[in-house]
């Protein structure tokens, strides 16, 4: 509720806003506009081949995602000032993997860490 008393203000004086619950709507071409952040500072633990965060101000652990290569790839670029775009072209790259499928790859994972409260878009898109 306050996030979305938030986005209307900003929203009427010139900044259009969206809510995280907007995102899953978005189209791909907004999508891969978005500059993923994570949220706060997190220490990170792998436990029988799974990434856990924790916030440094607290002690609940979040479940991250597996501790495979390619999320730990797309992982290490957020906070980086890259679009979702440009991370899914270097794991194309970088991975032989097909554009598209990378670009889908970095974008389910960025939403599942907005789910986890983990990650936001860092950006104004549009």
């Amino acid at each position: 509720m306050m996030g979305e008393v938030v986005s209307a203000v900003e929203e009427y004086h010139g900044k259009p806003q969206f809510c995280l619950s907007d995102l899953w709507g978005l189209s791909d071409d907004l999508m891969a506009q978005i500059k993923p952040v994570i949220v706060a500072p997190l220490e990170m633990k792998t436990v029988d081949g799974r990434v856990w965060g924790q916030f440094v101000d607290q002690n609940k652990r979040v479940f991250l995602f597996e501790a495979k290569e390619e999320n730990l790839f797309v992982f290490e670029r957020f906070n980086k000032n890259m679009t979702i775009g440009e991370i899914g072209k270097h794991l194309s790259t970088s991975m032989d993997r097909d554009e598209e499928e990378a670009f889908s790859f970095v974008k389910q994972l960025f939403l599942s860490l907005v789910e986890s409260r983990v990650c936001v878009p860092g950006n104004q898109i549009g």
